[in-house]
């Protein structure tokens, strides 16, 4: 006669546990994933400016770019340069 253990109830558990971790998190990381192809693809370029038809169009996005660059903080330390700063 052979006696097999039978899985406990704290093991179901567990394992149902880990199964709806793995799940929740595997959709957070394709959320994820989703948000920064939205972001990079939708964010202003030279090339997407390049491509406007017309000369005033394409004036505008480079200001835009220009302006979204110039929101971003120095890489390390310091402070960017003050307008009509040549050193």
């Amino acid at each position: 006669m052979q006696t097999t253990k039978s899985p406990d109830r704290w093991e179901l558990a567990e394992a149902k546990a880990d199964r709806i971790g793995l799940a929740v998190s595997w959709a957070v990381l394709w959320v994820a994933v989703i948000l920064a192809g939205i972001w990079f693809f939708s964010a202003p370029s030279f090339e997407k400016c390049s491509a406007l038809g017309t000369r005033a169009e394409r004036v505008a996005c480079f200001e835009n770019l220009r302006a979204e660059q110039l929101k971003k903080s120095p890489a390390r330390g310091g402070s960017p340069p003050a307008p009509g700063d040549s050193g």
